[in-house]
């Protein structure tokens, strides 16, 4: 082996591998999730991986996400977790009716897992173009909800209210 071939291999597999890319890619952790362990934003771990060499303090950081992924305890305590997830799914669980035969009940209860762990999102009530609110002092009642009036409607109100008004001035 030449000289030049050794010292390349020696300066290249440390500076050049040792990367928050590389590091997070061996742990198998994505920039969201690197971002949640760390409680930063997930845009700083994707301006952290663009800086070449990385700053010691992350440096530290990775090391002790490594140190933590390698520890047998800690591996043992996810194994369990895991199968006791399993057992609870079993006992509970939507796997119990679809190795009943009940699979639509089996499929019903996947879906509503899905919708619970999904955040909810709040609507905006729908506005019609054809539609008027009641006055705001309505609204400010305790209690009260406001009633939302047709086109159609606020004419035959407003056709009585017309009627009235004639019949209170002969």
């Amino acid at each position: 082996m030449r000289v030049k071939q050794l010292v390349r291999d020696l300066t290249a597999l440390p500076f050049r591998h040792n990367t928050i890319k590389a590091q997070r890619d061996e742990l198998g952790l994505s920039r969201a999730t690197l971002a949640r362990i760390l409680e930063v934003d997930p845009s700083t771990v994707y301006r952290q991986e663009l800086q070449n060499p990385m700053s010691m303090l992350w440096h530290y950081a990775l090391r002790g996400l490594a140190a933590e992924a390698r520890d047998k305890d800690h591996k043992r305590i996810i194994r369990e977790h895991k199968a006791d997830l399993a057992r609870s799914a079993e006992i509970r669980g939507a796997a119990r009716f679809d190795a009943e035969g009940y699979k639509l009940t089996a499929e019903r209860m996947r879906e509503a897992e899905r919708e619970q762990a999904k955040p909810k999102k709040e609507r905006p009530p729908a506005k019609s173009s054809q539609s008027v609110e009641e006055s705001p002092s309505a609204a400010n009642k305790p209690g009260h909800r406001p009633r939302v009036l047709t086109r159609a409607q606020i004419m035959m109100a407003a056709d009585r209210a017309e009627a009235r008004s004639k019949d209170a001035g002969r």
